[in-house]
C-alpha cells in the first residue's frame, strides 16, 4: 500500500511528461524551420515585400526574380507586426503620408502615383494591415490622421467613405464596424462612421455647438438693442455682464470639445454593441469566393480576438465554418481553435524547410490561397507567411483585453454635460441682467451694472471666486489674478456698489450733470 502511494506522484509526473513530448518535439522542429525561413526572407529597399513571379535570366544563364512586388505589402506587414515582428510594423508605419493617407508601401508613397490606373493606390484588403499595425502599436495619432484624411476625402455616391481617391476604394459593409472596434481599442472617436445608423441609446446626445451659437446670438442681440436706445444706450455700463457672459462662453467652448469627443466615442461603442461585424462575417463566410476572401474573414476575426476582448459568437461561427472548408490552412485553424500540435503540422506541411532544386519566386502568401488551388502556392512561398504562423503559434492563445463599457462612458458624459449646463445657466443670467437694464435704465445701472449683477445667485459668484475672483464684480475688476487679487477686487467692487446704491452729494451732482432728467 505504501509503495503504491509513493509511486502515485511519480506516475503523474511521467504521464504529464509523456503528454507534452509531442508538443515539445513539434516546437523544436518549428524552431529549426524558422531559422531556415528567416535566412530567405525577401525585402524591397529594406521593407517587407515579395518578388515578381516572372523569371529573368542572367548572362551566366541562371534564373532570378525581380524584387519589390509590393502591391500587397501592407496586409502582410500588418499581420507580421501583430505577432511582434517590428519589421512589419515599420513597413506599415513608413507607408503613411504626412497628410494621414496610407499607400500600398513606402516605395509607393515615395512615387506618389495618381489614382485611376490599373492598380489603386490602396484597397479595403490593405486596410486590415493598417488596423493590425495601429492596434498592436497603439498608434493613436496615426489613426486620427488617417480618419481625418478619409473624412476630408470625397465620398462615393456622396456618402460612402473611400480609402483612396479612386471609386474602387469605397468602404464595404465590414469597414465601419472594424474601424469602430479599432477606435474602441484606442479609446478615441471615429468621425468617419458617425453617420452610420445607431441602435437605441439610454441618453440624448445634443450637440453643444448649437447651444453656444444660440447664447452668442443672444448676447449680440442685447448689445444691438442697447446701441439702438435713443439716450440711455450711450451711458448704460453693461460691460461687467458682457464679460461674465463671454467668460461662460469660453468655458462652454472648452467643455464642448470634451463633450463632442465623448459623444462620438459613445456613438462608436453603441455601434460596436450592435455586432454588425459578426453578422457580416457570417454572411461573407457563406457567399465569398474561395481563397483570399475567406482569408480576409479569418483576418478580421483574428483582429477582433486579439484586440477587442473576444470576437462575438457570430464571428467565431463564421471563421469555424471557413476552417471546415479549408482544413489545411494553419492560419485559419489558429483563428478558429487556437494553437495546437495539429497547427504545427499544418505549417510544416505547407512550408518547405529545404531549398528547391530549381529557383522559385518568393511570391505567395500561402494562407490566402484555397487548399485545392491547382497552382501549388506553397512551391512559391515568400517565407514571411510561414514565419508569421510560426510566431503566431509560439505566442500562444490570444490574451483577453479589457475595453471601455458603454454605461461608464455615459456617466462620464453626464458629468461633463452638467458642467456645460452650469456654464450655460450663468451665461443666460448675465444676458438676463443686461435685458433688465434695457427695460429699466435706472441711475444705478446707467452708471454701473453692479446693482444688476448683485441679483445673480451666489453660486455664480462662488464659481467666479474658484477661478481667482472673490465675487462676480470683483472678478470683473480684478480679472483672474489669483485669490488675493480677487479678494482685493471684491472689496473694491463692494465699495463701488455701496456708493452707487447710496450715492453721496458729489456723486449725485455728477449724475445730474450726466443725466439732466434723472
Amino acid at each position: 500500500m505504501f509503495l503504491r502511494r509513493s509511486l502515485l506522484p511519480l506516475s503523474i509526473v511521467v504521464a504529464v511528461s509523456l503528454s507534452s513530448m509531442p508538443q515539445a518535439r513539434a516546437s523544436d522542429r518549428l524552431d529549426t524551420a524558422m531559422t531556415f525561413w528567416e535566412a530567405r526572407l525577401p525585402f524591397c529597399e529594406g521593407f517587407l515585400s515579395k518578388e515578381f513571379d516572372e523569371p529573368k535570366t542572367r548572362e551566366d544563364g541562371t534564373t532570378y526574380f525581380l524584387p519589390c512586388n509590393d502591391g500587397d505589402t501592407i496586409l502582410f506587414s500588418g499581420l507580421t507586426c501583430s505577432v511582434g515582428d517590428k519589421r512589419g510594423c515599420d513597413t506599415v508605419k513608413r507607408s503613411q503620408g504626412t497628410d494621414g493617407r496610407w499607400w500600398r508601401s513606402p516605395r509607393k508613397l515615395r512615387e506618389g502615383a495618381a489614382d485611376g490606373g490599373s492598380e489603386t493606390t490602396f484597397s479595403n484588403d490593405h486596410a486590415a494591415g493598417v488596423w493590425a499595425y495601429i492596434a498592436e502599436e497603439r498608434d493613436t495619432e496615426a489613426f486620427r490622421k488617417w480618419t481625418r484624411w478619409i473624412k476630408r476625402n470625397d465620398k462615393l455616391l456622396g456618402f460612402i467613405p473611400k480609402y483612396c481617391e479612386d471609386s474602387r476604394c469605397g468602404f464595404k459593409f465590414m469597414d465601419c464596424p472594424m474601424l469602430d472596434r479599432l477606435a474602441v481599442v484606442l479609446n478615441v472617436a471615429n468621425p468617419v462612421c458617425d453617420e452610420a445608423p445607431l441602435p437605441p441609446l439610454p441618453i440624448i446626445l445634443p450637440s453643444p455647438t448649437k447651444t453656444i451659437h444660440e447664447i452668442r446670438n443672444a448676447l449680440n442681440d442685447v448689445e444691438n438693442a442697447i446701441k439702438n436706445l435713443p439716450v440711455a444706450g450711450e451711458i448704460i455700463k453693461y460691460e461687467p455682464s458682457k464679460i461674465l457672459v463671454e467668460k461662460q462662453l469660453a468655458e462652454m467652448e472648452k467643455l464642448s470639445t470634451r463633450l463632442e469627443d465623448l459623444r462620438s466615442r459613445i456613438m462608436v461603442l453603441a455601434r460596436v454593441s450592435a455586432d454588425t461585424t459578426g453578422i457580416i462575417g457570417r454572411l461573407n463566410a457563406i457567399v465569398n469566393d474561395p481563397g483570399f476572401s475567406r482569408h480576409n474573414i479569418a483576418v478580421n476575426a483574428y483582429l477582433l480576438q486579439k484586440y477587442t476582448a473576444t470576437a462575438s459568437p457570430l464571428t467565431l461561427d463564421a471563421v469555424r465554418k471557413v476552417a471546415a472548408i479549408e482544413p489545411k490552412n494553419a492560419f485559419i485553424n489558429f483563428v478558429a481553435y487556437g494553437p495546437s500540435p495539429e497547427m504545427v503540422g499544418l505549417i510544416l506541411d505547407k512550408c518547405r524547410t529545404e531549398d528547391p532544386k530549381e529557383v522559385r519566386p518568393r511570391f505567395q502568401w500561402i494562407w490566402e490561397r484555397a487548399d485545392n488551388d491547382k497552382s501549388d502556392p506553397p512551391r512559391d512561398t515568400m517565407y514571411w507567411d510561414c514565419l508569421f504562423t510560426a510566431k503566431l503559434y509560439k505566442g500562444g492563445p490570444v490574451q483577453k483585453v479589457s475595453l471601455p463599457e458603454l454605461p461608464g462612458m455615459i456617466e462620464l458624459y453626464k458629468a461633463e454635460q452638467a458642467a456645460f449646463d452650469g456654464a450655460e445657466a450663468r451665461a443666460e443670467e448675465g444676458i438676463a441682467a443686461i435685458k433688465a437694464m434695457i427695460k429699466k435704465p435706472t441711475v444705478g445701472n446707467v452708471i454701473d451694472a453692479a446693482t444688476t449683477l448683485n441679483e445673480i445667485p451666489a453660486a455664480a459668484a462662488a464659481g467666479a471666486a474658484a477661478s481667482g475672483a472673490a465675487t462676480v464684480v470683483g472678478g470683473v475688476v480684478g480679472g483672474v489674478a489669483g485669490n488675493k487679487a480677487g479678494q482685493q477686487a471684491g472689496q473694491t467692487a463692494a465699495t463701488i456698489t455701496k456708493t452707487v446704491v447710496n450715492p453721496g452729494p458729489t456723486v449725485r451732482r455728477t449724475v445730474r450733470r450726466v443725466c439732466r432728467r434723472c
